[in-house]
């Protein structure tokens, strides 16, 4: 099932990692592939269970996304002045009508019987409480000219040209992540202009060279791999519309890694790994590490068991699981863990701990109520912000000597603590609500 989004202010959901759309794209999806076989469960007697028990969530919280998904985009046009924005405003408007047309259909089945019953206010939320009512999200409406008005930005990037000064760079390409990446151009006015594309490289692809643009499109550049050139190259490419012309650079790198290899690639400044896709499991006879499908906010998460394991304190018959990571560059890494907020129900100090390190270096200990000031009873920061992002968030540092093949293990000490994700920082990490998307693992 989908899971709702606490939006925060103007960053949820971070459009330009494609997570928003992965988001109600999945919720879709989910609805679709149930919907026919929902059916089947459903008893003669009148009452529906495909949509009292099922249906019903799924479809709400799928709209609720995408109507905070669109919101978010509303942000970002507005900022960019595209002349989209002011359909994306309507768009969020629809879909807080469906959201209430799905609850009165919900609260009118088998002549009311479970009226009320799906009328708590879910809309406006600013707390993890619930607001009295359900709020019409704020969005913007802006006033566009009459003329064309070509604007161009990359993906992960909010900034736009002409507006940026700066010459734009597409993130990098490589040959094991195999990338493609968008560069989206709009119209900030209300009349169409044309584009044309010309590379300097025939190993850059793109899915379209020009067109006539009225409102926005995406070209999606990639590389035919069997004809670039080995090692770090720049390419270039250059967008004409009339008579100006953005010079846009593309980084590229073409290495080789053991053939044996088996693991994960850095890809564009970052590592990121689901839990549950270690490389090799270490358990001890009576302790071991399970995988708990779908617990995570982007896949499954990882845990000790039995989940009564205190304090394990002999670093040599720690249960670890192991990743291999291919790093391209040596340096000094912040690697975040992305935790389910698990309470500190024993109420040590410290709380529940495990542990990371990288290669044969002294493990870290990361103890996950360390910092936790005040009773949860009475609302701390730390436990709003663990209700609402359902996910804690912790670090450390690890230091990669060499480039190349490395290994990061992680430890248990205390059961209780469940591991969604791995993402390590190597110097060009953005920010996002679920972190980046699992690099490819060979």
């Amino acid at each position: 099932m989908p899971q709702p989004i606490f939006p925060s202010g103007h960053k949820f959901p971070q459009p330009l990692f494609y997570q928003g759309v992965n988001i109600c794209r999945n919720g879709s999806q989910i609805t679709t592939k149930l919907s026919p076989f929902l059916g089947m469960f459903s008893p003669n007697n009148g009452v529906n269970l495909e949509r009292i028990i099922q249906l019903y969530p799924i479809k709400s919280c799928a709209n609720l996304n995408e109507m905070y998904y669109n919101m978010a985009l509303n942000y970002l046009y507005a900022r960019q002045k595209r002349n989209v924005t002011n359909k994306i405003a309507e768009k969020v408007k629809e879909l807080l009508i469906k959201d209430s047309l799905l609850t009165i259909e919900y609260q009118s089945i088998n002549n009311g019987k479970w009226n009320h019953f799906m009328s708590q206010p879910h809309i406006g939320y600013t707390s993890w409480n619930d607001p009295p009512k359900n709020i019409m999200p704020q969005v913007y409406y802006i006033k566009n000219d009459d003329e064309p008005k070509p604007g161009i930005c990359l993906e992960y990037q909010e900034d736009y040209w002409p507006e940026n000064k700066i010459i734009p760079q597409l993130p990098e390409f490589d040959n094991y992540n195999n990338q493609s990446y968008y560069i989206e151009i709009f119209n900030q006015g209300e009349v169409p202009f044309k584009y044309k594309i010309y590379t300097n490289d025939d190993f850059i692809r793109l899915s379209e060279k020009e067109n006539t643009i009225s409102e926005q499109n995406k070209i999606y550049v990639s590389i035919d791999w069997d004809n670039a050139p080995s090692g770090k190259y720049n390419s270039e490419l250059d967008i004409s519309i009339d008579d100006k012309v953005l010079k846009i650079i593309l980084p590229i790198n073409k290495f080789i890694i053991p053939d044996n290899f088996k693991g994960f690639v850095e890809s564009n400044g970052y590592v990121s790994i689901e839990a549950s896709n270690f490389n090799n499991a270490f358990n001890s006879e009576n302790i071991s590490w399970i995988t708990i499908p779908e617990i995570g906010r982007t896949g499954n998460g990882i845990t000790l068991f039995p989940v009564t394991i205190r304090n394990i304190n002999n670093e040599n018959k720690l249960p670890r699981v192991e990743y291999n990571i291919y790093f391209k560059d040596t340096g000094k890494f912040k690697v975040y863990f992305y935790l389910s907020p698990t309470l500190n129900y024993y109420n040590t100090p410290k709380g529940l701990c495990f542990s990371a390190w990288i290669n044969d270096e002294k493990p870290s200990v990361i103890c996950m109520h360390e910092n936790d000031i005040g009773l949860d009873w009475k609302y701390p920061l730390w436990w709003n912000n663990a209700v609402s992002n359902n996910i804690r968030i912790y670090e450390i540092m690890i230091n990669v000597k060499k480039a190349g093949i490395n290994k990061l293990n992680v430890g248990g000490i205390d059961g209780g603590i469940v591991i969604q994700k791995i993402v390590i920082d190597t110097g060009n990490l953005k920010n996002s609500y679920s972190g980046p998307s699992e690099c490819i693992k060979y």
